[in-house]
């Protein structure tokens, strides 16, 4: 296993899968890794731009909803840390993998107080002040494409013929330093409605570093915890 922790880049209206060039578009997003994400943001674009990650090579792009507090106020995440796991040989990201993890695709995904849930799909409170968003992405590729016209079809959680390529598994836990969260909720669509608990990613890692990480980390068994860039 590898993991790799990140600081908020950035809050924005933006989502550069879903809404691509369509600026301020969708509900405020916290971004995470790769810096000055936009709706115009490309991956080609990411490599140059320096990141909020502990790796110096991960500069893959990590997006999910603001919180928002009772008084309306955007809370500001702690951090984020990545998991990059599997339990058995799997191939690393190829660059440029759009993917989107949506509440109900895993059963680890969802508001939490600990690593292990159980999980919610709102916000609750933490006695112990941290509330965490566990997110799990799909981690089953059809082999050809970086994305699809729904942004969900080309990945799933189950292999099969169609999505035969088992890719290494990423699990992003969104952390908050707060305790009583059951007034709070996600930033609101422009139509008022709110969102399901979400993430999005976008594969801008150094490829060669992502490589060498599932080939000695991931794939060999060993837990390399927050190795440095």
């Amino acid at each position: 296993m590898f993991s790799v922790s990140c600081t908020l880049n950035h809050q924005a209206k933006d989502d550069p899968i879903v809404f691509f060039a369509q600026p301020a578009a969708t509900h405020l997003h916290d971004f995470f890794g790769a810096m000055g994400v936009d709706a115009f943001t490309t991956v080609d674009e990411l490599r140059s731009r320096g990141t909020t990650c502990g790796n110096s090579g991960d500069t893959a792009a990590y997006w999910a909803p603001s919180l928002v507090s009772p008084d309306g106020t955007f809370v500001q995440p702690k951090n984020i840390l990545a998991y990059y796991q599997a339990g058995k040989a799997v191939r690393a990201f190829p660059q440029g993998l759009k993917m989107i993890a949506d509440f109900g695709g895993s059963p680890n995904t969802g508001f939490a107080c600990s690593q292990s849930g159980p999980f919610s799909p709102t916000p609750i409170s933490c006695p112990n002040g941290t509330l965490k968003v566990h997110i799990h992405f799909p981690f089953c590729w059809d082999g050809v494409n970086l994305d699809s016209p729904d942004h969900r079809s080309h990945m799933s959680y189950v292999c099969d013929a169609a999505h035969p390529i088992e890719l290494v598994h990423l699990h992003v836990h969104i952390q908050y330093g707060i305790v009583g969260g059951t007034n709070y909720r996600l930033a609101p669509n422009p139509d008022g409605t709110i969102p399901a608990v979400h993430a999005d990613f976008l594969n801008g890692w150094l490829q060669s570093a992502l490589e060498t990480i599932v080939a000695t980390c991931v794939n060999a068994g060993i837990d390399c915890k927050k190795m440095p860039g």
